[in-house]
C-alpha cells in the first residue's frame, strides 16, 4: 500500500457559481507567501513515500511559471516518489498556455486534467465559466502539444440550459480530442454558493437519469471503461490518485483546507488563505477512524468502483439484502453494484453509513 500526496491551489480567476470547493478569487497578491507556507508544511513530512501526486484547487496553473517551478521543484526534493508516480495537476483552459504545460511536463507531470464542464458556450456562461468553447478545445491540443499523453477533462451533466442531445454533443466533441479520461458527473447544488440562492431550471431526475444512461453507452462504445461512477478511462487510463480516496489508501494533504488520512486518522487544514500562511500549525482538527468505521466506509466508497471490490468477508447480511433487491451483483468475494444500483447508488451507500 502506498501514499498519496495531495497539494491544494486555492486561487482562481473567479468562482463559478456552483463551486462550494475551499477557492478564492482576487488574493492573487498573496500567491508567493502561500507556496512558501505550502513549502514549510510539505517539509515537516520530509521523506514520505508516495507513488501519486495530485496539485488540485481551485486552479493550480494561475501560478506563474516561477511560482509552479519552485513549488514542484520542493516536492521532488521534499518526498520519495516512486519510479512511476502518477503526477497530476488541475488546469482550468482560460489559463492554458503551451510554455506553461511545457514546464509542467519537465518538471515531471505526466498526467493533466482539464476542467472543461462543456464545449457549449450557452452552458459555460450558465455555469459563470471564465473560458470559452474553444478555450477549452485550446488547452487539450496544447497539453498534447507540450508532450502530454495522459490527458483527463470534466463534463457536466445536468446543467442549466442542457439537454441530453447537447451533452452528447459535448460528449462526441471530447471524442474528437486526445484524451484518454473523462470525469463526467452531475451538478449538485450546494449550500452556500450563489446557485444555492438562487438555484436556475434544471433537468428532472428522469431528464439526468436518461443523460447519463446516454454518456455511458457513448464512452462505452468509444472504448472507455466505466470504472468509477462518475469516471471513464481509455487503455487502462484510470486515476490511480483518486483511487486511494476509494480503495481506504493513505494520503497527505498540504495546503489551506486540505485533508489528510493515515494511521486510521483523518486531519484537515486551515481553510482561510491568510490564517494557513500565518499559522505554525496548519492542522485545525483530526478524527480518529474506529476499525469498524473504517470498514463501513471502505463497503461506501468501494461501491463507487464499477469493476467492484473484494469483501473480505464483511457485512454478508446487508450483502445478500442488497443483491436481493437487485441492486449489486455478489459472488461471494467481489460484489459491486449493478446497472439498477448505479442509478439507486444512494440506497446502496446509505446501508454503509458508521452505525
Amino acid at each position: 500500500m502506498s501514499n498519496g500526496i495531495y497539494i491544494h491551489i486555492p486561487f482562481c480567476l473567479a468562482k463559478c457559481a456552483y463551486c462550494d470547493f475551499n477557492s478564492y478569487s482576487g488574493k492573487m497578491n498573496l500567491r508567493d507567501d502561500y507556496i512558501t507556507a505550502l513549502i514549510s508544511e510539505m517539509k515537516s513530512f520530509s521523506g514520505i513515500e508516495a507513488d501519486t501526486v495530485y496539485i488540485g484547487g481551485g486552479t493550480p496553473t494561475v501560478l506563474e511559471n516561477k511560482q509552479l517551478e519552485r513549488l514542484i521543484t520542493a516536492i521532488h526534493e521534499t518526498f520519495s516518489l516512486a519510479e512511476d508516480t502518477e503526477f497530476s495537476v488541475e488546469s482550468n483552459p482560460a489559463t492554458a498556455d503551451f510554455e506553461k504545460y511545457s514546464l509542467l511536463k519537465n518538471l515531471g507531470v505526466n498526467r493533466l486534467s482539464i476542467g472543461v464542464q462543456s464545449f457549449r458556450d450557452n452552458e459555460l456562461k450558465a455555469l459563470s465559466r471564465v473560458h470559452s468553447s474553444a478555450d477549452a478545445i485550446e488547452a487539450v491540443l496544447l497539453a498534447k502539444k507540450a508532450g502530454f499523453k495522459n490527458i483527463s477533462i470534466d463534463l457536466m451533466e445536468a446543467i442549466p440550459n442542457q439537454t441530453k442531445d447537447s451533452l452528447l454533443e459535448n460528449v462526441k466533441k471530447a471524442l474528437e480530442l486526445p484524451v484518454n479520461h473523462i470525469s463526467c458527473y452531475s451538478l449538485i447544488i450546494e449550500e452556500g454558493t450563489p446557485f444555492y440562492d438562487n438555484t436556475p431550471p434544471l433537468p428532472s431526475d428522469e431528464e439526468e437519469r436518461e443523460m447519463h444512461h446516454a454518456v455511458c453507452e457513448s464512452l462505452e462504445k468509444a472504448g472507455f471503461t466505466h470504472y468509477e461512477i462518475s469516471n471513464f478511462g481509455k487503455d487502462g487510463a484510470f486515476s490511480r490518485h483518486n483511487m486511494k480516496y476509494w480503495t481506504g489508501e493513505p494520503y497527505y494533504g498540504f495546503g489551506a483546507g486540505a485533508h489528510s488520512y493515515y494511521g486510521n486518522v483523518r486531519y484537515s487544514n486551515i481553510s482561510g488563505i491568510e490564517e494557513y500562511i500565518k499559522a505554525e500549525d496548519k492542522r485545525l482538527e483530526a478524527t480518529e477512524i474506529s476499525e469498524s468505521e473504517a470498514e463501513y466506509e471502505r463497503f461506501m466508497l468501494g461501491f463507487r468502483i464499477l469493476t467492484g471490490f473484494e469483501t473480505r468477508g464483511s457485512f454478508p447480511d446487508k450483502l445478500k439484502a442488497l443483491s436481493e433487491k437487485g441492486l449489486i451483483s455478489f459472488d461471494g468475494r467481489i460484489a459491486k453494484l449493478t446497472k439498477r444500483g448505479e442509478d439507486l447508488a444512494n440506497l446502496v451507500f446509505m446501508e454503509f453509513l458508521s452505525e
